[in-house]
């Protein structure tokens, strides 16, 4: 996905300074300026959450995880995985738009003319090895989930104990895309989290 998808949840928090960390995965050129792990707040979606764990990603005030994960295999078998990587070199636009549909994402497809099927690849190659458990443990800092009940990837059944332990709401009309279908109930969960935290 690229940094376009967070636009709306962006824009739903316009008084907060942000940036987004575009992981390369269409032909829009990476960020200059990836969020640090000096930043105060970090929201991240799907596999975002993992990639920012398993790379040191860590805020200073508070974690967001939308849609997300600190280990795949709880919710894919990894051949399922190894198929989607075949069906990229195979024809690269069917597989894409198959996820987006999955996904809950099918709008993106229209405002991305190529992917980078080599970064995609590499992309479900962490989704098949990473575990982020004991980086999450390490976690300084509160951690809040937001979820939706028709999330056909992170499905909710999984989700409640995938993130035991930490503040989970979910949305019950929402599926995998939080940030592009729900950006306010987003900006607000996330606010009086942070109000309810003294964050």
């Amino acid at each position: 996905m690229s940094p376009r998808f967070w636009h709306k949840l962006q824009g739903e928090l316009d008084a907060f300074q942000s940036t987004t960390t575009d992981l390369n995965f269409t032909s829009e050129p990476a960020n200059k300026n990836p969020t640090s792990p000096s930043a105060d707040f970090l929201i991240t979606h799907s596999l975002g959450g993992l990639w920012a764990l398993k790379n040191g990603i860590y805020p200073r005030r508070g974690m967001v995880f939308i849609n997300s994960f600190h280990n795949f295999t709880t919710f894919s078998d990894k051949h399922i995985l190894q198929a989607m990587q075949k069906a990229l070199k195979d024809n690269p636009h069917a597989q894409m738009q198959r996820f987006l549909k999955q996904a809950d994402c099918e709008s993106q497809a229209h405002q991305t003319d190529f992917w980078n099927t080599q970064r995609l690849h590499e992309g479900l190659d962490w989704l098949q090895r990473w575990d982020g458990q004991i980086e999450l443990a390490s976690l300084n800092c509160p951690v809040l989930v937001l979820t939706g009940d028709k999330d056909r990837i992170c499905k909710i059944d999984k989700m409640m104990p995938h993130w035991d332990g930490h503040t989970l709401i979910t949305n019950p009309d929402a599926g995998h895309a939080l940030p592009l279908s729900h950006p306010q109930w987003c900006k607000k969960q996330i606010k009086a989290w942070i109000k309810d935290n003294n964050l």
